[in-house]
Order: structure tokens, then sequence, then C-alpha cells
């Protein structure tokens, strides 16, 4: 068996960290302009300190859920950076005010909560909008990308290709395809059968493995297995009946 290739720290590392980054400094611009524009607020000011670590602190869990969804999900929808911006924040609230409860440090007023929630989602909501935009922009000019393989040349294979290329933003690179019994009509780069997938993946930097093969659990275990010793990122795709393939998107 070949060694486990070794996956290069590329600039999608830095990207994220950017997005976590920029994430806390929206928090600390929102807190500011809530501290300024509510003077009521002095009355806390012997607990600032801590009152900002908390804030901090209770945001982390926040970073972890949009980090683990940014770049598991490359074709980036509005409504998704919505939900998650949502998600975003009512995870905050809900650690931040038990943290100052539990603490016993000021409460603040609920419009002050109100307020300070409600512009620190406007804010994010912007923050990652505008991001994504630039990064599809970043994508599109050839950085960013993720090298991917395809396992089948069935109907949802073909489909799952069109999807990818149709947005260069999407930043995936497609190699090409394996199959053990290419599928009448296939046109499209067949790299090989599954046999040959670990050596390919070695030698050309694989990043991930979309498989859209049904009914084979051999084969399946197979990629898997490829997949899991080379620690690269694996996709099942489920088969579409006809009456929806032409709502199938990425």
């Amino acid at each position: 068996m070949n060694s486990p290739s070794r996956r290069p720290i590329g600039r999608g590392r830095y990207i994220a960290t950017l997005f976590n980054i920029g994430d806390l400094l929206i928090l600390n611009v929102a807190f500011g302009i809530i501290v300024w524009l509510f003077p009521e607020f002095s009355q806390a000011k012997p607990y600032m300190r801590e009152i900002w670590l908390l804030l901090n602190v209770s945001f982390l869990p926040a970073i972890a859920i949009t980090y683990r969804n940014r770049h598991e999900r490359r074709a980036i929808l509005m409504e998704h950076v919505a939900r998650v911006t949502f998600t975003s924040v009512g995870l905050h609230a809900l650690i931040f005010l038990s943290l100052l409860s539990f603490l016993r440090l000021p409460m603040m007023a609920l419009r002050v909560v109100l307020s300070f929630y409600a512009l620190l989602l406007v804010l994010l909501l912007l923050f990652r909008i505008l991001g994504n935009y630039i990064l599809k922009s970043y994508r599109r000019q050839g950085f960013n990308f993720t090298r991917v393989v395809i396992i089948g040349t069935g109907e949802v294979a073909r489909r799952l290709y069109r999807e990818m290329e149709r947005d260069a933003g999407f930043g995936y690179s497609i190699l090409g395809f394996f199959d053990d019994d290419p599928k009448p009509g296939f046109t499209g780069k067949y790299l090989g059968s599954i046999d040959m997938l670990e050596e390919f993946i070695a030698s050309n930097n694989v990043r991930q493995i979309f498989y859209c093969i049904s009914g084979q659990s051999e084969s399946l275990s197979r990629v898997t297995k490829v997949a899991d010793d080379h620690v690269v990122d694996f996709y099942y795709v489920p088969q579409i009946p006809k009456v929806l393939l032409r709502r199938f998107e990425l």
C-alpha cells in the first residue's frame, strides 16, 4: 500500500483564519458601539474587563460552527449563510448571558441586550455575505481550489460534475472519474477502475472524493478505506429520482 500523502498547508487555512478574526472584530465593534450608545452601561464599568472577556470567550463555539460549515460546503448559498449566522448569534447570547448570571456580574438591560444582538446580527450578515462574495471572486481567478475526483459515471455523477463546473467560484478542480463499469454515453475524463484510485490520490494531492454509485457496498467500502488511509474528505452523493433531477443543485 502506498504511504498516505501529506496534505500541504494551503491558503485555504489562512482564509478560514481571516474569516474567524473578522467575526471577532465584528463582535467587538458591535459591543463598542453599544457601550457608546448606552451611557447606563457605565454602572458596569468596574466589571468591564470581565464582561469583555466573557463576550469573546462565548463566541468560540460559534466560530467552531462557522468554520466547520464554511469549508465543508464550498457551494455557499445565502440562506445557508443566514441560517449559520442566526445560529451563531443565538448560541452566543445563550452562553454569554448564562455566564454573566452564573458569575453574578451586572446584567445588561433588556433593551441593551436586544440592541446589541440586533446590531451584531446585521453586521455579521453583511460581513459574511461580502466575505463570501470576495472569496468566490478569488476562486474564479484560480486560487483556493480543491482537487476532487468523482466515483461513478452515471447520471448523478454527470449532473454533479455539471453543477461543480457551473460556477468557478465553487473552487472545485475536478481531476476526473473512476468507475469499474463506465456507463454508455459517458464522455468525461475517465481515470480508470476503482482499483487505481489509491495510487492516483497519493500522487495528485486529491482533497475530496464524491461517491456517486448506488447498490455496490463492496466498492463503497474500498473507497472509504482509501479516503481514510489518505486523510481525504469523503462525500456520499445519493441517487436522485429522475423526477427530481431538474431540481438537483450543490
